[in-house]
């Protein structure tokens, strides 16, 4: 891993600071060569998509923030694992490895990331999801309101190049579940809501920012899913509840959801308002988990997002949600 880039100057935000334009040789976004796009955030819609290059089995890293959702401090060092998975093994029955313990220096000393992100170890050529949990420390038994639980990150892309950025993922302990979905949905069976699977995701441009105003579907075997309970993810983090018989769109953020969703593959499609598609992400639907994914123009092929939505540190060494 010696030979991976420093990332620190990146923060995991926007500005020009960042490690696409540093390291990264003034290419502008990381999550494709064709950065030259004039500043048109639709440049890639209707060209062909092509696989990047990369050197298979190179080791590589994915470098994202991974937080506690309730108060927005890193899970690095504290128990974070993460566990490669294949796209066909929606459970991660066998997985392509064991957790991996997710700490300071896992990628060498001449990788320094920015406060609060974590650093998972993966290889060129990976185009799977991986499943991040939170292991109590030193053999302390927890309670099961006190487990997390599990997230599931789907790629939607190919790690290429020795350094990608993942979006933000928020992880919550058990007790907080009926909390959120009584909360944003009190007419729902709360019991039955939380054992079924949720899903949230992103909408990013060609230049891997977050879109406002697109309309997103889900489907099950190319039917939709009536009884998924749609909602909007603000800066804040708690859903905000939407009619499910009108169509759902995105916020500023480019994040939203579903609630009560059945265990198995499920597509998300979004389209912008004149209904041009932007892309889709297939995702595996867990009971009782929580399933995240990116959603991003065809052509996007490597699984890399420079823009995504940045978590601004706050005042206790934490971050905290920004929104645009």
């Amino acid at each position: 891993m010696g030979s991976l880039l420093s990332v620190a100057c990146s923060g995991l935000a926007d500005g020009k600071e960042t490690w696409c334009e540093t390291e990264g040789a003034g290419r502008g976004t990381c999550g494709t060569d064709d950065a030259a796009d004039g500043g048109d955030q639709w440049w890639c819609l209707g060209q062909t998509p092509v696989d990047p290059t990369f050197t298979p089995g190179q080791q590589a890293a994915l470098v994202l923030p991974v937080l506690d959702w309730s108060r927005r401090s890193p899970l690095i060092d504290a128990g974070l694992t993460a566990t490669l998975c294949y796209t066909g093994d929606p459970n991660c029955t066998s997985p392509a490895r064991p957790p991996i313990p997710i700490k300071t220096g896992l990628l060498g000393s001449t990788v320094q990331l920015p406060p609060g992100a974590a650093g998972v170890p993966v290889v060129e050529g990976f185009d799977g999801f991986i499943k991040f949990d939170v292991e109590p420390q030193d053999g302390a038994p927890l309670s099961e309101d006190d487990r997390y639980v599990s997230d599931f990150l789907y790629l939607n892309g190919i790690i290429a190049g020795s350094i990608s950025q993942g979006p933000p993922i928020l992880m919550f302990q058990r007790r907080f579940r009926s909390t959120i979905v009584s909360a944003a949905f009190p007419q729902a069976d709360t019991a039955s809501v939380i054992n079924q699977g949720a899903v949230a995701f992103g909408v990013y441009d060609c230049n891997g920012k977050p879109v406002n105003d697109a309309r997103v579907e889900l489907s099950l075997q190319g039917q939709p899913v009536p009884q998924a309970l749609p909602f909007r993810l603000p800066a804040s983090r708690i859903p905000e509840a939407q009619n499910p018989e009108q169509p759902l769109y995105t916020q500023a953020s480019g994040s939203a959801g579903f609630l009560n969703v059945p265990p198995g593959f499920v597509v998300v499609t979004a389209y912008r308002r004149d209904e041009t598609r932007i892309g889709q992400v297939q995702l595996g639907s867990v009971g009782g988990q929580l399933t995240i994914g990116t959603v991003r123009p065809d052509y996007m092929r490597k699984a890399d997002i420079t823009a995504a939505t940045p978590l601004a540190m706050d005042g206790a060494g934490g971050m905290a949600g920004t929104d645009r």
